[in-house]
């Protein structure tokens, strides 16, 4: 997030706006949950410490691969993955 802030702080020194400007990973992540969360938590958020606009985070979401209808195998492989990436080893519940 500090990381987020420093490209923000050097590219208004610069006079430069904020598009197109590439925010960490990590940043992006949690701009993205906050902002399914709460979309006007984050646009608070994104006031005081910037961040994309909702609408870029959409059309990003809207990429991602979804969910099939139904309990799959493809489902349960799905969710999987996106554990293993999360590095989450705790309790699962699917509905």
């Amino acid at each position: 997030m500090v990381k987020a802030l420093v490209l923000k702080s050097e590219r208004r020194a610069m006079g430069k706006c904020l598009k197109n400007l590439k925010y960490p990973t990590e940043f992006d992540q949690f701009c993205n949950l906050l902002a399914s969360t709460s979309p006007r938590a984050y646009l608070t958020f994104q006031k005081s410490f910037g961040g994309p606009g909702l609408r870029a985070m959409r059309s990003k979401r809207a990429k991602l691969p979804r969910f099939r209808p139904d309990f799959s195998a493809f489902n349960v492989s799905m969710a999987a993955a996106t554990l293993q990436r999360l590095n989450y080893t705790g309790p699962v519940a699917l509905s």
